[in-house]
């Protein structure tokens, strides 16, 4: 019989007639220990819990109250029960602690803060092994099912008018990015506006989980859900009632109601949705997860993202709350939001379905995160590839196989060869997919690239034609943000190219080019020496030629043959709902296609024409224009059975170079989300665009692109460019109102947002090149894409001099211009622009401008090693600043002469400096201002004899820092907690906080941070696994024991070896045998 995963220790709390309330043992089922009353008498209880649940109690005082609880839990007589079996498990097996509470007041304390007492313990919660959960004895244990394919989720979305608003669309987006490359394994579905008829007839559709996003309420005193109403108002739905729709659906395993709590009619109450939950559990959803604080939009959001993102990767329930909790816990100001999650479970082995891929036995579950090593729990490399818009691979399998063949074989340059719309390009996504995903190619492949020609067929000022192909700097900037080479973005212009060529060098990369045959002045030989070895390029060319030649592998591709063809027929017409006796027999497909018979994209075309309806006659194509004028004849022929919305989504989608994200569309279109979207599927039926399932991005194929906008004309041309860049600057300046310089942006939309502002400046609209540059310089520079940055500062200056706007001048030239030229290292030129900035503000007398354009002449200086320059510009700074200067940047040159003492290490004048900034930037609403001095005031404070401020002022800033969503200053505060962490000697949370700054640094493009962040996480986990202790730094204490330890492999009667040891650390590892030593009696006997 397989052993359990968790060992229970199960508690009955209940209140009895005289009011008396008492916590039982559950030793098994039937058979219970000994009534304990349970004492809950401090004056202030009623107090902290209520601060908690409106989520403003402090760390501290929910420390004070898990301890408080933690006792009151667990009273003499069955403290001794939670000892022993701590102690007989020991720390690195799991303890389930489940607690049967069967009276609601009871209930509406939050045992999830309960930690042991004492000054170094941690909640229990935060450890994937003492995971608390909520249970009924009297609700059995569900029968397993077996893992549906694909499992279904439903995402239920209520935004009453006359509630709180909150940001219900970054929510979904985020649990749509953690399933979207889940896609078809899990299928996702977001029901907006949810009324209590909707959700009742949604419950029909057999989902798997459900998931609430909203608000919570009360009605009557019973816990609610705040759904819509026909009018958009407030609809309240109890837990009886929701019981009521949930049992409907025998199919769902896991219901979470992710509400904010509050509404207007009452004060949140702590059980706010706690009911809510325990209905779900009654109606027999063997899981529910409810909130018993107050929490916001964000928080749920975040909590969704991770929750979901452990839980589709194996990990049981338990590990997936903890996993949320530690999200919670990194980015929660108030230091409380990491308990609102509440977990009720049925599941005793943690596991919804029978065949779950839970994790191997050996990779063993930690206090902290798992010490592998960053590569094993990064995304893995074939994740990074494009996304497919055929479901299924194309049926090329001799090609498939000798590209395989030569990626085994080490080949440099592999060019797949075939006409547009052979599926060439597919093809070498689904062969490097196959090939990072086997043991051979993950263990020798260091990283992973994509490029392909970026650009729309129309551009302002509207040739018409635009000039064919791109460059080879266009292939360089793909490559480069694909790859993360250390220094590369922040390297002068003439450093990068040899820095990527440096790279390459020295590890094994994978880059994937697409169109090779039209990268200008460049042959394909050319990549050869390009791109040194060991570096393999696997490249597609739409070219006849033959390029079997100086090192090339050549795989040529020829039509699909006609038992392929029909089999991809039959493939497509499936995904598509095309009922089987609609489709074509083989002869009657030839005789329709002829020459084109063997082409995926005219089948894709054509079978998407028969779904729409299109009878069979339809198709008289003229063989004589041979394969390229039939695709042309298809896809003219699907566009003509387009409405005029259709047709305009169609031209959106081609005349951004970026995909288009959903609701981006909707809004171009003026239409609903749900109008929106059967509009696009009936273009993706067509086979004119495809949806990405998980974001909900529009892709639309080059071909496709090209025809859609072929012969438009000039002024539908204008016309489409002056919508796109309208939109586009509309999307820009509502991304800068919302706070913070990434807020919302995603790559693909900035790109495009960056597109709209070359065409504004081609369109010579100046004014509006200058709202683009104050939108978007920000949002480039963090992201680092200087490149972007800096053209865009030039285009801005330039329509500032159209314009004779000096003053916007001088801005442009500060701002990204001279501060990216730094950045860059390119001093010269950064101080050539920080000055013509001051020359400007100083003509038109504008004193704080002058003394912006002062303190970054400074920091050039500082770089260039002049000192005394440097400290002088910093004074003329402080100097020109008046009482009318404003607060942001009075902010910026206070905290620029902090930081300079610093550097000094004149640390008694940086922390008054430091504080001076904080308190500006508070009373000028900065908060990025705000998050980098409580950072810089935090780093200082670890020095002092006050540690927990120091880290208060540390978690203050990382949760800033996540709000204005900015990974690399966020992981920037996380090494600072590190570096405390591993001063202290607890490698643990060192490894903890290590981990959670590669997360965030790693799907950035590129940052010297994350090397350095590497080295630290390699540093403390072989100090881990070697059992290094780190009380050898002077001052601080050393909190050890004497152990005698040995190796459970050796010889028994050989003498143990004697270690000065810490709980917090790790046994060493015997070099014999791999196996962690023991403890053991020393010598003699004796303990």
């Amino acid at each position: 019989m397989e052993t359990a995963f968790y060992s229970d220790l199960d508690l009955r709390i209940h209140r009895d007639r005289n009011n008396d309330t008492w916590v039982q043992a559950v030793v098994r089922p039937g058979s219970q220990g000994d009534l304990v009353q349970l004492e809950l008498r401090h004056p202030a209880l009623a107090a902290r819990v209520g601060r908690f649940a409106h989520g403003t109690a402090t760390e501290a005082e929910a420390g004070e109250l898990g301890q408080e609880l933690f006792d009151a839990l667990f009273p003499a007589g069955l403290r001794v029960v939670w000892d022993w079996a701590v102690n007989s498990l020991g720390r690195e097996k799991p303890l389930r602690l489940r607690l049967d509470i069967r009276d609601p007041q009871l209930a509406a304390l939050p045992w999830e803060l309960i930690r042991p007492p004492g000054l170094a313990t941690n909640p229990l919660v935060l450890s994937p092994l003492r995971p608390i959960v909520r249970y009924s004895d009297l609700t059995p244990e569900p029968a397993k099912k077996e893992f549906p394919h694909p499992l279904r989720i439903l995402v239920v979305v209520a935004e009453p008018q006359d509630q709180p608003r909150y940001d219900a669309p970054r929510t979904v987006r985020r649990v749509q990015e953690v399933l979207g490359h889940l896609s078809p394994h899990v299928e996702l579905h977001v029901l907006e506006h949810a009324t209590i008829a909707r959700l009742d007839e949604e419950m029909g559709g057999g989902w798997d989980v459900v998931q609430f996003i909203g608000h919570g309420g009360q009605q009557d005193g019973a816990d609610c859900l705040l759904l819509e109403d026909e009018h958009g108002g407030t609809d309240r739905l109890d837990g009886r009632g929701l019981g009521t729709i949930l049992v409907r659906n025998p199919n769902l395993r896991l219901f979470l109601s992710c509400a904010c709590g509050g509404d207007h009619e009452g004060a949140c109450s702590p059980n706010r949705l706690l009911g809510v939950a325990e209905a779900a559990f009654r109606a027999d959803v063997p899981a529910a997860v409810a909130m018993q604080s107050v929490v916001t939009d964000r928080e749920v959001a975040d909590f969704s993202y991770a929750f979901y993102d452990a839980l589709v990767d194996g990990e049981r329930l338990e590990t997936a709350m903890t996993s949320a909790r530690h999200k919670l816990s990194a980015g929660a100001l108030h230091g409380t939001s990491w308990a609102a999650p509440v977990l009720y479970s049925a599941a005793k082995d943690g596991l919804l379905y029978a065949n779950t891929p839970v994790r191997k036995p050996d990779e063993r579950l930690t206090e902290e995160p798992s010490r592998g090593p960053v590569s094993a729990r990064r995304r893995p490399l074939d994740d990074r590839l494009p996304w497919r818009a055929y479901k299924r691979p194309l049926r090329h399998n001799g090609a498939l196989r000798a590209v395989e063949e030569a990626l085994e074989r080490g080949e440099r340059l592999i060019v797949v060869r075939g006409p547009a719309g052979y599926g060439s390009s597919n093809l070498i996504r689904e062969a490097a997919r196959r090939y990072l995903t086997s043991a051979d190619g993950a263990a020798r492949t260091t990283g992973v690239a994509w490029a392909y020609r970026r650009s729309s067929p129309l551009s302002a000022p509207f040739p018409n034609r635009q000039h064919m192909g791109w460059t080879t700097d266009a292939l360089f900037q793909q490559i480069a943000s694909g790859l993360r080479v250390r220094g590369l973005l922040q390297a002068s212009p003439g450093e990068r190219w040899n820095l990527l060529r440096g790279a390459l060098a020295q590890q094994r990369c994978l880059l994937l080019i697409d169109d090779i045959d039209e990268l200008r002045g460049l042959a394909p030989a050319d990549l050869l020496d390009l791109f040194p070895a060991p570096t393999t390029v696997l490249a597609t060319s739409h070219l006849p030629d033959d390029y079997c030649q100086n090192g090339i592998c050549d795989v040529p591709l020829g039509p699909l043959p006609p038992g392929d063809a029909y089999a991809f027929v039959r493939d497509t017409a499936a995904d598509l709902g095309l009922p089987r006796e609609r489709v074509p027999d083989p002869e009657r497909i030839q005789e329709t296609l002829g020459s084109a018979t063997g082409d995926p994209f005219a089948l894709r075309l054509f079978v998407g024409a028969l779904a729409d309806g299109a009878p069979l006659a339809e198709f008289a194509l003229p063989q004589s224009r041979g394969s390229g004028g039939l695709i042309r004849h298809v896809i003219r022929h699907s566009m003509s059975r387009l409405t005029e919305v259709e047709r305009a989504a169609l031209e959106f989608a081609a005349v951004f170079p970026e995909p288009l994200e959903l609701a981006h569309m909707a809004e171009l279109l003026h239409q609903g989300s749900a109008e929106t979207q059967r509009c696009l599927r009936r273009l993706e039926v067509l086979g004119l665009l495809a949806v990405e399932p998980g974001p909900q991005r529009v892709h639309v194929s080059q071909r496709v692109r090209l025809e859609s906008l072929y012969g438009c004309g000039q002024d539908k041309a204008q016309r489409l460019i002056q919508q796109a860049v309208a939109y586009g600057l509309v999307l820009a300046e509502r991304h800068a109102s919302l706070g913070g310089a990434q807020h919302g942006v995603t790559g693909d939309t900035l790109l495009n947002e960056f597109w709209a502002a070359g065409q504004a400046h081609g369109l010579r609209d100046w004014q509006a090149v200058l709202r683009f540059r104050d939108a978007l310089h920000a949002v480039l520079y963090h992201r680092h894409l200087y490149n972007q940055a800096f053209e865009l500062g030039f285009k801005a200056y330039d329509a500032a001099d159209r314009i004779d706007h000096e003053e916007a001048q001088a801005w442009c030239a500060l701002f990204p211009l001279g501060r990216v030229r730094l950045m860059q290292g390119s001093l010269e030129e950064a101080r050539e622009w920080c000055e013509r900035a001051y020359d400007k503000f100083e003509r038109l007398d504008h004193r704080h401008g002058r003394a912006i354009a002062e303190k970054y002449l400074g920091r050039v200086f500082e770089q260039m090693g002049f000192v005394n320059e440097a400290e002088q510009h910093r004074r003329n700074g402080l100097d020109l600043a008046s009482r009318d200067t404003p607060l942001e940047v009075r902010g910026h040159l206070v905290s620029g002469q902090a930081a300079a003492a610093e550097a000094r290490g004149d640390y008694a004048a940086a922390g008054p400096l430091y504080q001076e900034a904080l308190e500006i930037y508070r009373a000028a609403g900065e908060q990025w201002g705000v998050a980098n001095m409580e950072h810089h005031l935090g780093r200082l404070a670890l020095a002092g004899p006050d540690r927990a401020a120091a880290e208060a002022r540390l978690r203050t800033s990382l949760a800033l820092y996540e709000r204005m969503e900015l990974p690399e200053q966020q992981a920037g505060v996380l090494r600072t907690l590190a570096e405390s962490a591993e001063a202290d000697g607890d490698l643990a949370w060192a490894h903890t906080y290590l981990l959670m700054a590669v997360e965030r640094l790693e799907p950035l493009a590129a940052t010297d941070g994350l090397g350095e962040v590497e080295a630290a996480l390699a540093r403390v986990t072989a100090r881990q696994e070697a059992g290094v202790p780190m009380w050898q730094l002077p001052g601080i204490p050393a909190p050890r024991c004497e152990v005698w330890v040995r190796c459970p492999e050796c010889d028994p009667d050989q003498t143990p070896t004697r270690l000065l040891h810490h709980h917090e650390v790790y046994f060493p590892t015997c070099e014999r045998h791999g196996r962690r030593y023991v403890e053991t009696a020393p010598p003699g006997g004796t303990r």
